[in-house]
């Protein structure tokens, strides 16, 4: 009878923990492992999406971008971009490059590139070193 009463026991369990994970509630932490269930997300508050497309390309970007050519090696991007001989330089981290960029005026500060489900587009938001306010929210990208 007790081994039928654990049994039960379990697999009642294992259905609400089933049902946490599935919900999305939070991280559940076993010895060993470690489950997030919540959805990773950008400094803007934007979901997270892993995705697998290459960021290396030509792009055309609005703003005062211009062309930018980039290249990836891992999760390592570089590249370059048109306006003042710009240079960017980022991480990727799921579908969010956070980097820096770089002009041949000495400008220069963090962005953070947001690629697209579909790989085809991006958005991007910059700002100068040292300055608290994000420029450029409506920049975007288009793969050439």
């Amino acid at each position: 009878m007790m081994k039928k009463s654990l049994l039960g026991l379990l697999v009642l369990l294992g259905a609400f923990t089933l049902l946490f994970v599935l919900s999305g509630c939070g991280t559940i932490t076993v010895p060993g492992i470690t489950i997030n269930t919540g959805t990773p997300q950008t400094s803007n508050g934007d979901s997270q999406v892993n995705i697998s497309h290459s960021w290396a390309g030509t792009w055309n970007v609005s703003g005062y971008w211009g062309t930018m050519a980039l290249n990836q090696n891992g999760n390592m991007v570089t590249g370059t971009f048109t306006h003042e001989g710009g240079t960017i330089n980022g991480t990727v981290s799921g579908n969010v490059l956070t980097g820096t960029w770089a002009q041949t005026d000495n400008s220069k500060g963090p962005c953070e590139v947001t690629m697209a489900a579909d790989g085809a587009t991006f958005s991007i938001k910059w700002k100068y070193q040292g300055d608290a306010d994000w420029h450029g929210s409506g920049d975007k990208g288009v793969r050439q």
